[in-house]
C-alpha cells in the first residue's frame, strides 16, 4: 500500500508561500544577474541592491503582490488578478523611471524582476494550489 504525499496547497498556506515566493524572487534574481554581469565586465563583485534604497518603492511591492495574491485567491480570477499586478509595476515604473536615470542596466533589471512577478505567481499557483 503506497501512501501519496500532495504537494498542494490550501487557503492562507498558499497565500504567504505564494507572497514569499514573490518577495523573494525580486532580489534573488536582481542580484544574480548583477553578480553575473558585473563578473562578465570586470567591474568586479559590486552588489549595490539599488532599489532597495527607495523604502516607498519597497513597501509598495510588498502590498501590491500582497492585495494581489490575496484578491487573485478570494475572487479565483487571474484575469483580475494579472490586471492589478500590471497596474502596480506601470505605478512602479512609472514612480521610479527618474531615480534610475543614471543607472539604465539597474533599472531594466529591476523592471524585468518586477515584471517577472506575473508568471511566477501564475505558474505557483498551477503547480501549487490545491
Amino acid at each position: 500500500m503506497e501512501i501519496k504525499t500532495s504537494s498542494k496547497l490550501k487557503g492562507s498556506a498558499f497565500v504567504i508561500a505564494s507572497i514569499l515566493l514573490q518577495v523573494l524572487f525580486i532580489p534573488f534574481v536582481y542580484g544574480l544577474v548583477e553578480s553575473i554581469f558585473s563578473l562578465f565586465t570586470g567591474a568586479g563583485f559590486g552588489l549595490e541592491f539599488y532599489f532597495l534604497n527607495f523604502p516607498v518603492v519597497n513597501y509598495t511591492i510588498l502590498f501590491s503582490i500582497i492585495i494581489v495574491t490575496s484578491v487573485q485567491e478570494t475572487t479565483k480570477s487571474e484575469l483580475l488578478a494579472s490586471v492589478m499586478n500590471a497596474v502596480w509595476i506601470l505605478f512602479i515604473i512609472s514612480e521610479t523611471h527618474d531615480a534610475f536615470r543614471i543607472r539604465p542596466f539597474e533599472y531594466l533589471l529591476f523592471v524585468f524582476c518586477i515584471a517577472m512577478t506575473i508568471p511566477v505567481r501564475i505558474l505557483f499557483q498551477k503547480r501549487y494550489r490545491a
